[in-house]
C-alpha cells in the first residue's frame, strides 16, 4: 500500500518553482567572496578541533593538561564561530527563510 499522497504536475511545478527561488534568494543573501571566508573558517575550525600537535605533551597549566585547555579555547571560539554565523550567513545551502 503506498501511503504517500501523489501531487499533480501543476504543484510539482509550483514547487520546483517555489524552491527553485528560495535558492536564489539565499546564495544572494551572501557576497561570493563571504561564502568562501565561511568555507575556509569552517575547514580552519575542523582541523584545529583536534590539537594533535599536543599529543605526547605532557604540560600541565592551572592543573589540567595543556591539551585540555586547548579544547576549552577551542569551544569558545567555536561558539563565538556559530553565533556570528547564524547572525551574518545561516541560509548558506538551505533553502527558504530569510536571514535573522
Amino acid at each position: 500500500m503506498n501511503v504517500c499522497r501523489s501531487t499533480s504536475p501543476h504543484q510539482q511545478d509550483e514547487w520546483q518553482a517555489f524552491f527553485e527561488r528560495g535558492i536564489r534568494e539565499v546564495l544572494t543573501m551572501v557576497s561570493s567572496l563571504e561564502r568562501w571566508l565561511w568555507f575556509v573558517v569552517t575547514i580552519a575550525m575542523l582541523t584545529f578541533a583536534i590539537p594533535w600537535f599536543y599529543w605526547g605533551d605532557d604540560t600541565v597549566v592551572v592543573g589540567l593538561p595543556i591539551w585540555l585547555w586547548w579544547h576549552i579555547g577551542w569551544l569558545l571560539l567555536a561558539a563565538l564561530f556559530m553565533w556570528v554565523f547564524t547572525r551574518r550567513a545561516w541560509g548558506i545551502g538551505i533553502t527558504g527563510g530569510e536571514r535573522a
